[in-house]
């Protein structure tokens, strides 16, 4: 079975990536705001910017995606 072809040329990151990426937020001199976030106070922002992503993979604007 083929795999399938990616509609863009934007590299995921690796999973060990974003976590780097996401704990130098909480870091010290980081964004206050993501030191004060919890996994339950990410759930509504988490789920309002999946929709706009699905939004901009349903309307194909790529530039959108990248965005989200």
């Amino acid at each position: 079975m083929n795999e399938p072809q990616h509609e863009s040329s934007m590299t995921p990151l690796k999973s060990q990536e974003s976590t780097e990426i996401a704990r130098s937020y909480q870091l010290p001199g980081g964004c206050p705001w993501d030191g004060e976030q919890t996994n339950r106070s990410l759930i509504k922002p988490l789920l309002e910017e999946t929709y706009e992503y699905i939004d901009a993979v349903e309307t194909g604007d790529r530039d959108n995606m990248r965005e989200e």
